[in-house]
């Protein structure tokens, strides 16, 4: 899907886990109001207020809240399935990486949980009056990260499949970190690592950022080439490189 093809403007943020993603997308949020609807800002904290788990930041409720409400239903179903039945290859890429890397049930039910998400909450945007908003997101791009990595490697060319068929953000952040400061910020999360890492030594868990490092500059590249403009950050843990976010989202 190409940059032309929405009425919104796609923005995603990717990186190694705890290499600061969130808290740029959540303090970018919070600090850019040009474009961003507040009716949806408003309803995200309201069900915020009302005790929904506190593991879900502002960012990853407003995503969700406005299309659903948290409810599955059958306009969920459709959704999921109009996106898929279009894009079909994304869904093939995805189950061919999990049965290649021979992926536990809880991996394969995650993956595939996320993704109905993805698929329906995406199709749902190219259907709502969404003309000039911006619509951030962890996205189709560092989603893939669930599909084609782990701490033994990369299925790169299952990979490179799958985003040449995804749909193209106009803008990529790509947060930079090192290993270190990232196993820091994992281990400081009450959440703590992916299930998918538990039992994994310190040495597998610093492969697999290591390995979703290494992922995220094939992503930004091949973005890039799609006509992505990618957008390095180095997360200096202040708040210069949140400015740059916003001054990014400003010029859209």
């Amino acid at each position: 899907m190409s940059l032309g093809d929405r009425d919104f403007k796609h923005v995603e943020f990717i990186g190694m886990p705890g290499a600061g993603k969130s808290y740029h997308h959540i303090e970018a949020f919070k600090g850019f109001d040009k474009k961003i609807d507040k009716s949806i800002e408003e309803a995200a904290k309201r069900e915020l207020a009302s005790g929904y788990p506190n593991y879900l930041f502002l960012d990853r409720a407003w995503r969700r809240i406005l299309w659903y409400n948290h409810k599955i239903s059958a306009k969920n179903v459709h959704k999921f399935n109009s996106f898929t039945a279009k894009n079909t290859m994304l869904l093939s890429n995805g189950l061919e990486a999990l049965e290649k890397r021979n992926a536990s049930v809880n991996e394969r039910e995650k993956a595939i949980d996320n993704n109905f998400w993805l698929y329906s909450n995406y199709e749902t945007l190219l259907d709502t009056n969404y003309k000039g908003k911006l619509h951030l997101d962890e996205g189709f791009c560092q989603n893939s990260v669930r599909w084609f990595v782990d701490e033994t490697g990369i299925l790169e060319d299952i990979a490179r499949e799958y985003l040449k068929n995804v749909p193209t953000p106009n803008i990529i952040f790509k947060i930079n970190n090192t290993v270190s400061r990232s196993m820091n910020n994992i281990e400081k999360r009450n959440s703590g690592f992916p299930k998918r890492l538990t039992g994994r030594d310190k040495k597998e868990k610093k492969e697999f950022l290591r390995n979703v490092d290494r992922y995220s500059d094939l992503v930004a590249g091949l973005m890039e080439n799609k006509g992505t403009k990618v957008i390095e950050i180095n997360n200096k843990h202040d708040y210069s490189s949140i400015e740059q976010v916003i001054r990014e989202l400003n010029s859209l």
